[in-house]
């Protein structure tokens, strides 16, 4: 528990630029340190949570601390029981993140107040190029209000609905989006399973006007295959790659602190922390 504490500690102390926490069960008094390093760092570019969990009574605090970090340009969060408050907190903080540029959110809970706040947010993200919501329960109404704050977005280049309850019902919205916002690269709607014929016809229609989309993944005909290959080979090479949201490993040379004691006194750019233990 000791080097939990030097962890947390070299967080307040502005020591970490890039945090990965995964895997991790912490009581109530480990929790509260991490949200009270958190409200005091103003060095983290990144944070990934993967199925990391702490007390309830401090999920909306760590949300809300996140989404304020001053320097913060990437966030991930995935799975770790965050109700819908929590994240709907996170987006709200996030409305003076202007250095942001990529969001990812996976399997958390999302609700009408969530994409609410979110789409006002979304305003004030100018760098934003990479924004994921998947396997959030989306619906068509909430995908609204998001899209209306996306359709003049200046920078965003990767756009990833993955997995959500949309329906045909989002094809106009989709359509809006591509035919007005001519920043976007790629865009997967895949796993939306009642997303069908007319979901395939709005993307053809957009597709005439819109020159940037150059890869796709959601319901599919031929037509559209036909034309998504067209795309590919008069456009430059797509960097879609490059695009997706990744937390890449430092290099050899980049210290990386490990949980583990003996770790625990090293200074560092990068905290990681991945048993499954809980403290």
């Amino acid at each position: 528990m000791e080097y939990l504490k030097n962890l947390f500690k070299l967080i307040s102390e502005n020591k970490v630029k890039h945090l990965e926490l995964s895997l991790h069960h912490l009581s109530p008094t480990m929790s509260e340190l991490l949200v009270h390093g958190l409200r005091c760092n103003k060095s983290l570019v990144s944070v990934h949570l993967y199925y990391f969990h702490v007390n309830e009574q401090f999920q909306k605090p760590l949300c809300k601390a996140i989404g304020a970090l001053p320097s913060i340009q990437k966030i991930s969060i995935e799975g770790g029981d965050y109700p819908q408050e929590a994240i709907a907190e996170l987006f709200a903080s996030l409305s003076n993140s202007r250095l942001l540029t990529s969001l990812h959110v996976c399997n958390v809970g999302m609700c009408p107040v969530a994409a609410k706040t979110l789409a006002h947010s979304l305003k004030s993200m100018p760098l934003l190029s990479c924004l994921e919501i998947q396997q959030t329960n989306l619906v068509d109404l909430e995908l609204d209000l998001i899209i209306s704050a996306l359709i003049e977005h200046p920078s965003l280049l990767h756009l990833s609905l993955w997995l959500n309850w949309l329906t045909d019902r989002s094809a106009d919205q989709i359509y809006d989006l591509l035919s007005h916002n001519h920043t976007i690269q790629t865009l997967n709607i895949s796993g939306n399973h009642e997303m069908k014929s007319k979901t395939v016809a709005a993307i053809k229609r957009a597709m005439v006007s819109n020159q940037s989309l150059a890869e796709y993944s959601g319901p599919i005909d031929i037509e559209l295959e036909r034309m998504l290959a067209r795309r590919k080979k008069i456009l430059p090479k797509n960097h879609s790659e490059e695009l997706q949201f990744i937390f890449k490993q430092l290099d050899s040379k980049d210290k990386v602190f490990e949980s583990t004691p003996a770790a625990a006194n090293t200074p560092n750019h990068k905290a990681r922390l991945y048993p499954l233990i809980e403290f």
